[in-house]
């Protein structure tokens, strides 16, 4: 069953940028677990689900949940965890957001670009970057509050190989 996921980050626009896809609870462990520093070694099993999913309206998921490293109690590296979170905590520590009934692409603006970054399994973050603009661009370009530049429009096709009729094709 396919998972979305955000990273816990300041404020919501800014975790949104990092959402990724995956093909499974395990690849999102696997993938969560990568992103520590080389300090902390946590294992894909000591990431777990907050057990309490909710409709969380403003992201249209509707079984959002926490991600969390398990309890300091049940972590292996012990030292790792204290300087992560810096002391001992005998509950579970989110560190991210994950669902697996969501709106897709298919509400974006723009979905071919939204599918494309699914399909390549980019952030909104990494595939600005890819197309050397800035995050906040790309957000407002896929939520439809600015139109795209002619350097834009150039930069986003070369990056994902579309025809302009495919990428620019505005959904509804």
């Amino acid at each position: 069953m396919k998972v979305i996921y955000r990273p816990h980050r300041g404020g919501l626009d800014e975790a949104m940028k990092e959402k990724r896809v995956f093909v499974s609870f395990e690849e999102l462990q696997k993938y969560v677990s990568g992103q520590f520093p080389e300090w902390f070694r946590v294992r894909p099993c000591e990431i777990i689900p907050g057990g309490n999913p909710v409709n969380d309206e403003r992201i249209r998921w509707e079984d959002s949940d926490y991600l969390c490293i398990d309890s300091y109690e049940k972590i292996m590296d012990k030292t790792g965890y204290e300087k992560y979170f810096g002391g001992k905590y005998e509950c579970p520590q989110c560190i991210g957001m994950f669902a697996t009934k969501w709106t897709d692409y298919a509400e974006a603006k723009y979905p071919s670009i939204e599918k494309y970054m699914t399909d390549h399994n980019l952030s909104l973050r990494e595939f600005a970057r890819q197309c050397d603009m800035p995050s906040s661009t790309m957000c407002r370009l896929l939520k439809g509050d600015t139109e795209p530049s002619k350097s834009t429009i150039d930069k986003i096709l070369a990056e994902t190989g579309l025809s302009y009729e495919e990428c620019f094709r505005e959904n509804g």
